[in-house]
């Protein structure tokens, strides 16, 4: 499994169409085996998801999305977790533990 977070500086970005880097997160089992921190291949969600497709991303975890990007990850089988505001790691961790929350999950920015 690969978990895609908008990244910066350690925590959740919170507008997913406009991160500028993603923090993937190859997981094993219920381990992370390894992370890297990769530049957006564009601005906008449908680059974004295209971007995310191309890393072979299953989930993504992020803070606000608008319903274009949702349906995106939809159409492309990403299973999304929004809404979340804490910091990309433990949110990840959070996730493998299974006490991960989500938020609410929606940003009108231009939506």
């Amino acid at each position: 499994m690969i978990v895609a977070v908008p990244y910066d500086a350690g925590h959740i970005f919170q507008h997913f169409g406009k991160a500028k880097e993603f923090k993937f997160y190859t997981i094993q089992g219920s381990h992370i085996i390894s992370s890297q921190i990769s530049a957006t291949a564009g601005a906008g969600h449908g680059a974004v998801i295209a971007f995310l497709q191309a890393h072979g991303t299953t989930e993504v975890i992020c803070g606000g999305i608008g319903a274009g990007a949702q349906q995106g990850l939809q159409a492309a089988h990403i299973v999304l977790h929004a809404g979340i505001t804490m910091a990309a790691d433990e949110a990840v961790t959070a996730l493998l533990q299974g006490t991960l929350t989500d938020g609410i999950a929606s940003c009108c920015d231009k939506h």
